[in-house]
């Protein structure tokens, strides 16, 4: 069972009423910086929370390498990993791996669950997976060393794709920065 790999954290989002809850301090990720985030890792959120608002609501720092995932909404099962720990808010799961689970094995799990996750989730006006869901959900899990081996595998291909965007966004801009120098 998923349950037996993973702690699933609920996120949360404090109240926008108080302002002092919005100083941007803390990242505080939404489904639709899962779904924009070009890369495996999200690194980075649009919108940030402060200490006191996290304290004071249902969000919580979620640990480096915690894959979230959309447990809400049209984009349900999307998933990234976290490059750095952050929150996220209610619409997403964070889903830590237990001692003996490799983190980004958990991940790739995780991606590779995508259309089981879609099946299982319903609603009538927000399709939604149920904290109870998934811990049900039957998974297939090597045990720990195979789970390394998997994750160092797909891990430095991803590594190498996320590389590959940064040095063509590098080149794109000095591309753009010599054609203004040309013609403008």
């Amino acid at each position: 069972l998923f349950a037996e790999i993973a702690e699933i954290r609920s996120g949360g989002t404090p109240t926008t009423s108080k302002p002092e809850y919005w100083v941007p301090e803390v990242n505080w990720g939404t489904a639709k910086d899962i779904t924009e985030c070009p890369t495996y890792k999200i690194w980075s959120t649009e919108r940030r929370i402060s200490k006191h608002g996290l304290k004071e609501s249902a969000a919580q720092i979620l640990p480096e390498l915690t894959t979230v995932l959309i447990a809400r909404g049209a984009t349900t099962g999307g998933c990234r990993l976290l490059g750095k720990p952050m929150a996220m808010n209610q619409t997403c799961y964070g889903l830590v791996a237990k001692r003996d689970s490799d983190p980004r094995f958990l991940y790739y799990l995780v991606t590779n669950t995508y259309r089981q996750l879609r099946a299982l989730a319903h609603g009538s006006v927000f399709e939604t997976v149920i904290g109870d869901t998934l811990r049900n959900l039957n998974v297939n899990v090597p045990p720990p060393d195979e789970q390394r081996a998997i994750a160092n595998i797909l891990g430095a291909l991803d590594d190498k794709i996320e590389l590959n965007r940064r040095i063509n966004e590098t080149l794109e801009a000095i591309a753009q920065a010599l054609f203004k120098s040309w013609f403008l």
